[in-house]
């Protein structure tokens, strides 16, 4: 990780000097805000891409990775935006199309969702990123055999460890644990810090009933995923510490569970700001609706 963080930083280097020599030409931005994007400068991206599309303001490589940028910077309304106006520039731009129906599953509209990714895949039927996309949905709407098979496609294109780890994680909620553990094997041989695959193999170890295996999997990955930065694999951080939290909860350790319990619910509150203001709001109905009742006893 530390290799590939140094690559990103000389290759940023790199194309700040473009973008210097050339500062009127959009490929230099293009490159430089792809580069900020993938290290986790995710607001510097979308400057450099906006740079970009002032220049070139009908690229479609541009307004989509604009809308990724914004995309993952919470801006779900400006990245639709874009990705339809790449769309309008290149209605062959399968990339595009997965990524609207990636918003469209967040935002629970789920034919929509599906609709634009078959879109993608008639363009591209063997697209290993859409292919992915689309498993994941069937997994969210627990079609879990659609899943695996999408899956099982993506991997006979590209046997990458992430899509295995994927592919683990949705057989071991099937039940069907040889065929998890030998997926979750198979992204640890292609990377062996692979998060999700070890996280089912922990899982694995506790439908074994091996919580000494499982929590020391769980421990490695909680002290791993911490020192990422910046914080990647925040939600799968949140589920190891949630159920290392069970297994101490169940050994009779309760200070140990209510600590970690704490933390898997600060991990989620920080990846998920609006979650407070959210929780504010609702404890404030129901502050007035007690206050309500209270009145309404107090009368009759």
């Amino acid at each position: 990780m530390a290799e590939q963080a140094g690559a990103l930083d000389d290759a940023i280097a790199a194309f700040e000097k473009a973008v210097a020599l050339a500062p009127n030409a959009a490929n230099p931005y293009i490159e430089l805000g792809s580069c900020q994007a993938r290290s986790g400068a995710t607001a510097e991206a979308v400057a450099t891409f906006r740079k970009a599309l002032a220049l070139a303001p009908r690229d479609p490589v541009v307004h989509y990775n604009l809308g990724q940028a914004l995309a993952a910077m919470g801006e779900g309304t400006t990245a639709t935006q874009h990705y339809r106006e790449c769309l309008i520039a290149d209605p062959q731009f399968a990339p595009a199309l997965s990524a609207l129906a990636q918003l469209f599953q967040q935002q629970g509209r789920t034919e929509e969702a599906l609709d634009h990714f078959r879109r993608g895949l008639a363009i591209q039927p063997r697209d290993p990123m859409t292919l992915n996309a689309l498993a994941t949905l069937y997994r969210d709407l627990g079609q879990m055999e659609s899943a695996v098979g999408r899956y099982r496609e993506s991997l006979a294109v590209a046997p990458h460890p992430v899509t295995y780890a994927k592919l683990a994680t949705v057989l071991e909620r099937a039940h069907r644990l040889e065929e998890a553990a030998a997926a979750a094997d198979q992204a640890l041989t292609l990377h062996g810090a692979t998060a999700e695959a070890r996280l089912v193999k922990a899982k694995l170890a506790v439908r074994e009933s091996d919580a000494a295996t499982a929590g020391v999997i769980y421990g490695g990955l909680i002290t791993d995923i911490s020192q990422q930065s910046p914080l990647r694999d925040r939600a799968i951080l949140a589920r190891a510490q949630a159920d290392l939290a069970t297994l101490r909860e169940k050994a009779g350790d309760y200070e140990a569970a209510f600590a970690l319990f704490e933390d898997a619910n600060r991990t989620n509150r920080e990846g998920h700001p609006s979650w407070q203001a959210e929780s504010t709001a609702y404890l404030q109905r129901v502050t007035r609706l007690t206050a309500m009742v209270t009145a309404a006893d107090k009368g009759t």
